[in-house]
């Protein structure tokens, strides 16, 4: 308890670096270091879990220092999953969470994935800034989009610029129009030089209410989304996520990434086996996975090396993952706490 108050620091930096010090001054006698995807130290056993009858099982694995050796595609990182549904971002918490998780990869990069678009069934997406002279060319309401002007995602930004973070912009599209959704996005933000992506939740994507997060996305509307990326003059790549690959496009590729969020594993083999079948199927285009999430809890928390050994593992199922993200939902597990493994 004394860690976690002094971790609250009103400092986002202090707050960060506090939690790397207290990551890499703590060896647990299963632990290890997380390394390019690779869990350096004592392995789990045969079935990937371990006993928690040892208080030293949950606590951090050595953390990596950040900046370290990269292979020739560029270490993977791994980051979070800033999302508050719409709410105000608090700049300080989340900044100091992206840096101290972001520690634990040998990337010299942290990494966050930031939803700027909510999907709300009242008010279409909820874009968190405004329209200025109302330049926008999306449609307003239920079937566009609602500006609701700024809720710190320009402080975040500035503050992972600094940082040299890798970030992917997020949007739950709801019925909007994903080529002009995405370009517009991605063009009010392209003043931060952090933003390497763009992200579209098809699990939000739809035509109507009735088929909301149920709708494949063909070639030929992936293609136009990522021609209409192009032609803000941005290399982003595009991003798109769903909990099952029959919804994405069957063969489209090119500017794409493939984004996995299931969830409700029966443990680390299990996941391991459905992440390794997603980076095979879209191979070689990159892929992410967001991890962590609560239904997951019970067995992740029996992990030697907790989230760290998890997070590592996800790393390892294909040549071309390129991050695994930790869910916003459970970010408390991991910061400002200083375990990295389970909190009761």
């Amino acid at each position: 308890m004394g860690a976690n108050k002094l971790l609250r620091s009103d400092s986002w930096p202090l707050r960060a670096i506090l939690v790397m010090v207290a990551l890499g001054a703590t060896q647990c006698g299963t632990g290890g270091t997380l390394i390019d995807g690779t869990f350096q130290g004592a392995k789990p056993g045969a079935s990937g879990t371990a006993s928690t009858s040892s208080a030293a099982q949950t606590a951090a694995p050595t953390a990596t220092t950040a900046g370290g050796g990269s292979s020739a595609k560029g270490a993977a990182t791994v980051g979070v999953e800033v999302d508050t549904q719409g709410g105000a971002i608090d700049v300080d918490f989340w900044s100091g969470a992206v840096a101290a998780v972001g520690s634990l990869s040998k990337s010299p990069r942290p990494a966050a994935r930031i939803v700027v678009g909510s999907y709300r069934s009242s008010s279409g997406v909820n874009l968190a800034y405004a329209d200025d002279e109302g330049a926008s060319a999306l449609p307003k309401g239920r079937s566009g989009v609602t500006f609701t002007g700024d809720r710190g995602a320009e402080a975040l930004l500035t503050a992972l610029d600094g940082l040299g973070a890798s970030v992917v912009l997020e949007i739950q599209p709801g019925f909007a129009p994903l080529p002009t959704l995405t370009a517009e996005v991605l063009q009010h933000y392209k003043n931060h030089k952090s933003v390497v992506g763009v992200g579209i939740n098809l699990v939000y994507y739809g035509t109507d209410a009735d088929n909301l997060g149920f709708v494949s996305l063909s070639d030929a509307d992936a293609q136009a989304i990522v021609q209409a990326v192009q032609k803000t003059g941005s290399s982003a790549t595009v991003y798109l996520r769903h909990y099952s690959s029959d919804y994405m496009p069957p063969k489209a590729r090119s500017g794409l990434g493939f984004v996995f969020d299931a969830e409700g594993f029966n443990d680390l083999d299990d996941m391991s086996s459905d992440y390794r079948t997603w980076a095979s199927k879209f191979a070689p285009a990159p892929v992410q996975f967001v991890t962590g999430a609560s239904k997951d809890r019970a067995w992740s928390c029996a992990l030697s090396g907790g989230a760290a050994t998890l997070m590592a593992q996800a790393l390892k199922v294909g040549d071309n993952v390129d991050n695994v993200t930790w869910s916003s939902s459970t970010i408390t597990r991991l910061y400002p706490a200083n375990t990295f493994g389970c909190l009761n």
